[in-house]
């Protein structure tokens, strides 16, 4: 963790960065859930310190307004199930089918946890894999979807450049363009 308030070339020095909590074992979301409690206090409610310029006790919130991660901890702190999903952005509800009626249609954090509410209230395993991949979310515990008093994970967290848009919104537009190019050259046959 570092702090936001510094200039960049301090942000970086080692003693400006501030580190958590690492583990082998456990996931990203069981290491947050210990974390998110304080966030929420933090967020919400305040805390007091010590103000050495003004020498005197000073109320201080500190939103989460940004988290720094790779992309499939993104997609983990969001629940979604990663770039292998039919529903593979975790930003919008873009599906490998290229569904015009979702196309740019953003995910939210109300839509995602109406989702995984729905998820969790089927019964069998089977009923539920189908609605994981429909909707390409899981519903796992996540601690992180309730620290969102003004951060929406799904607004806060990094796009990764390469793998979003280059193996995916470049991969979609060059297999769209290919089977326009083809029903083009059907058409033409056809009208000879």
């Amino acid at each position: 963790m570092s702090l936001a308030g510094l200039p960049r070339h301090l942000s970086a020095r080692q003693e400006h960065i501030h580190f958590i909590c690492c583990s082998d074992v456990l996931s990203a979301l069981e290491l947050s859930e210990p974390i998110s409690e304080e966030l929420i206090v933090l967020e919400q409610y305040g805390i007091t310190a010590f103000d050495a310029y003004l020498q005197q006790e000073v109320l201080v919130f500190a939103p989460l307004m940004f988290i720094v991660c790779d992309n499939p901890r993104a997609s983990e702190l969001v629940n979604h199930l990663g770039s292998t999903a039919l529903k593979y952005c975790r930003f919008c509800m873009t599906d490998k089918f290229e569904n015009p009626d979702v196309v740019c249609q953003n995910r939210t954090l109300t839509l995602a946890l109406q989702q995984i509410s729905e998820i969790a209230a089927l019964r069998t395993e089977q009923d539920k894999v189908e609605m994981r991949k429909r909707y390409g979310l899981k519903e796992s515990k996540n601690p992180m979807l309730s620290v969102r008093v003004r951060a929406d994970l799904y607004r806060s967290l990094p796009l990764e450049v390469l793998h979003t848009i280059v193996l995916g919104a470049t991969s979609i537009c060059s297999r769209t363009l290919c089977q326009y190019s083809q029903q083009g050259r059907k058409r033409k046959y056809l009208h000879e």
